[in-house]
């Protein structure tokens, strides 16, 4: 519960900048993530921030489409480390 928290505020302060247009796009269900709601996609989630984490263009974007349910189970997602200085969640 407190994941899905933080991903919410995640997504409610994060600044969508207008330079995306170059930037690499990371979709959660190209790394496997179903969004039934039933299918633990935690590996889908950890290996969509890796790649957005270890990407050298711009502004890359984590995409979690909204029109999905997600189930995740606890894990940290951590920024300090990520090439790119600016990373977008959408």
């Amino acid at each position: 519960m407190g994941f899905l928290m933080i991903l919410l505020l995640s997504l409610c302060c994060t600044s969508f900048c207008p330079n995306t247009a170059n930037a690499a796009i990371f979709d959660v269900t190209t790394y496997g993530a179903k969004g039934d709601g039933i299918t633990d996609d935690t590996q889908a989630f950890i290996h969509a921030w890796a790649g957005l984490c270890g990407d050298t263009t711009l502004n890359p974007t984590l995409v979690i489409p909204p029109d999905m349910t997600f189930l995740v189970t606890t894990v940290i997602f951590n920024g300090s480390s990520c090439i790119s200085p600016t990373l977008n969640i959408k």
